[in-house]
C-alpha cells in the first residue's frame, strides 16, 4: 500500500507540468501570466542592455534631451501597460512620463521645474495623447493640474508626432518595448 502511494506520487510529480499547464489554460490564465512574465523579462533585459537608462525610484531616463530648453524625459517603468483599442483595431501603450526642466517654467502664473503626464502612445500610427498633467515646483509641491478625457476607440483624433522631434525620439524609444512584447 505504501509503495502504491509513493508510485502514485511519483507519477503525479512527473506529469505535473502537463496538469499545471492544462488547468490554467482552461481559463486563459496561463497564457496571460506567461505574456506578463515575457513582458517583464524583456523589459528588464532591455534596461540592462541599454546603459542610457538610469533607474531612480522607477523613473528611467529615455536619454532624450530637448534642444530647445534642455529638459530631460523619464518614464515610470512599472506604469507601462499595453491596451487594446475599443474598436479592436490595434493596441496602444499607457505610461507616466516625467519632464524635468533645467530652469523654472510657468503655468497659470506659478513656477514649476518638472511636469508629469499620463501618456497614451499608438506605436503603429505614430500618435500620442495625454490625459493628466501635474506641474511641480522645486520643493516637489504640485502647483497646477490639468486633465482631459482621451478617446480610446482609436487614435484617429490624437496628436501626430513630428518627424525628428523630441516627441518622435520618445515615441521610438517607448515603442521599442511594444515591439519586444507584442
Amino acid at each position: 500500500m505504501k509503495n502504491r502511494f509513493i508510485i502514485s506520487l511519483i507519477l503525479m510529480i512527473i506529469n505535473l507540468p502537463t496538469f499545471a499547464m492544462y488547468i490554467p489554460d482552461l481559463f486563459g490564465a496561463y497564457e496571460s501570466g506567461a505574456r506578463q512574465a515575457r513582458y517583464e523579462n524583456q523589459r528588464d533585459a532591455y534596461y540592462s542592455a541599454n546603459q542610457q537608462f538610469t533607474n531612480i525610484d522607477n523613473w528611467i531616463t529615455t536619454g532624450v534631451i530637448s534642444q530647445i530648453d534642455g529638459s530631460k524625459f523619464f518614464i515610470n517603468s512599472p506604469s507601462v501597460r499595453i491596451n487594446k483599442f475599443r474598436n479592436n483595431q490595434g493596441y496602444y501603450l499607457t505610461l507616466w512620463e516625467k519632464r524635468i526642466y533645467p530652469q523654472n517654467k510657468f503655468s497659470n502664473g506659478k513656477a514649476y521645474i518638472d511636469s508629469t503626464k499620463f501618456m497614451y502612445y499608438d506605436c503603429t500610427n505614430k500618435k500620442y495623447n495625454f490625459s493628466d498633467i501635474y506641474y511641480y515646483n522645486n520643493q516637489g509641491i504640485m502647483v497646477h493640474y490639468e486633465t482631459a478625457n482621451i478617446p480610446t476607440n482609436s487614435s484617429k483624433n490624437w496628436y501626430r508626432v513630428a518627424p525628428n522631434s523630441v516627441g518622435d525620439l520618445n515615441l521610438n524609444i517607448i515603442c521599442k518595448f511594444y515591439n519586444m512584447i507584442k
